[in-house]
């Protein structure tokens, strides 16, 4: 593999020994910042070097994608190293690691005073607009008067050699106690619209889920009345009375016309149960009459297949047409 990419060095184009060159420097630049950084060996010049190194590997990926266009060849292990420079942002030292910084106000404020206060974690110092804070074992706190307006402070810590390796800018606002009340209130106000701004989109989203959900419901009813009525159309009562000697069976029927629109021509299916429990097939009959929707209604009919030994009846819409 190294054989490979040698030779696909030496006999590359000037990009691509340009952007293996820079590939390789990129990730060796941010070691070499971070350990200057962590090691205290040069000051502020560190930054200059960090943000090279993330430019090379930037401009390294960007000519990685104009050799992929042109596919060429051995260039993957090109893309780890530009990565590699990514991956190792995160290992540098954070203040965090290093001190605590805390203070009673948040800002704005109508306070005419700040106290900052906080720990050090591994030793050294803290200053505020070059003012040393009060050290109390690794407890430091330092405090300072608040002007009208915004004021500035300019945190630095410095290691216990005395090198400066964290610099943090806190910005308070000092404003009337007339002023902050009319600006909680204000807050107040608009957290309040944003609140009733939600609620209204909740239910506006839950109106618009409705209609739809009706919809689909109101499309599904229409569909099963065309081609299902049976399925829809309800039957509240029934009753049947038989007439042994004419072996008929005389139904009443009472009717509900579910459907949107005007149902006609119910036809109905009828069987009967003799006393052994065998279900007998009674036949079908159709009632010619209309029924508006949301309409009930008591039909009529007699099935004449009423047999001697059927002890009970069974009843159900079979079809029904559009009006």
């Amino acid at each position: 593999m190294f054989k490979k990419y040698r030779e696909s060095f030496q006999s590359g184009s000037r990009i691509y020994k340009s952007t293996a060159s820079i590939s390789v420097l990129s990730p060796f630049l941010m070691l070499l910042g971070i350990s200057m950084f962590k090691y205290e060996i040069i000051g502020e010049s560190v930054n200059l070097i960090l943000l090279l190194s993330v430019f090379l590997s930037i401009l390294t990926f960007l000519f990685l994608i104009f050799l992929l266009l042109k596919k060429t060849r051995s260039i993957l292990v090109y893309f780890f190293f530009a990565l590699s420079t990514f991956f190792l942002i995160p290992i540098m030292d954070k203040n965090e690691e290093f001190y605590k910084i805390s203070n009673e106000l948040s800002s704005p404020t109508s306070e005419d005073q700040i106290t900052f206060s906080g720990e050090l974690l591994r030793g050294g110092s803290i200053a505020i607009n070059g003012r040393q804070s009060e050290l109390t074992e690794n407890k430091w706190k330092a405090s300072f008067p608040l002007i009208l307006g915004e004021n500035l402070f300019q945190l630095s810590f410095k290691t216990s050699s005395g090198h400066e390796k964290f610099k943090q800018t806190i910005k308070i606002e000092r404003i009337t106690p007339e002023e902050l009340a009319l600006r909680k209130q204000k807050e107040a106000e608009e957290l309040l619209a944003k609140k009733r701004k939600a609620e209204d989109e909740r239910e506006r989203t839950e109106q618009l889920t409705k209609q739809e959900n009706e919809s689909k419901e109101k499309a599904e009813l229409v569909r099963n009345c065309e081609l299902h009525p049976g399925k829809v159309l309800k039957i509240l009562k029934w009753n049947f009375v038989k007439d042994d000697l004419y072996q008929t069976a005389y139904f009443n029927v009472l009717v509900e016309n579910t459907c949107p629109f005007t149902m006609k021509d119910f036809g109905f299916h009828v069987t009967y149960t003799a006393r052994s429990g065998t279900v007998m097939e009674g036949g079908w009959e159709t009632v010619y009459e209309k029924l508006d929707s949301g309409q009930k209604k008591w039909m009529k009919f007699s099935n004449n297949v009423w047999r001697e030994q059927s002890n009970s009846a069974s009843l159900e819409i079979y079809s029904a047409s559009k009006f």
